[in-house]
């Protein structure tokens, strides 16, 4: 069973230009999933800092985006939580696939993503 205490936190600011994160980086700098393991998210945090703007979030096997893990409409300076409630450690709300990258992208403006995640064998 995944611990609070075992969760990594990645923190960054989403924007209109179509960028792969990770916990060492952003863009060419962002490393992906490790071979081998999957990586799970329990909890974002979305808090959009100006005016209406649409969050994707992708996973991105090889250069392609391979599908949409979470979108959400944020209407101007707020903040939206999930899951609502406290996280379930068996029911990630995300998975990215090993070798894959978590990649993110705004309709317009900028948005502050906290997740919350876990990488296991996979």
């Amino acid at each position: 069973m995944v611990k609070k205490a075992d969760l990594k936190t990645l923190q960054f600011v989403a924007t209109t230009t179509l960028q792969n994160v990770g916990l060492e980086g952003l863009g060419a700098s962002a490393e992906g999933v490790p071979e081998n393991m999957k990586r799970y998210v329990y909890y974002a945090k979305y808090n959009c800092l100006g005016s209406y703007s649409i969050l994707t979030l992708y996973e991105r096997l090889a250069g392609v985006l391979d599908h949409v893990e979470d979108q959400q409409g944020l209407t101007q300076y707020t903040t939206e939580i999930v899951p609502r409630g406290v996280p379930d450690p068996e029911k990630p709300i995300m998975t990215f696939r090993g070798s894959g990258f978590l990649a993110a992208q705004t309709s317009n403006g900028n948005v502050l993503v906290t997740l919350r995640m876990y990488d296991e064998p996979g």
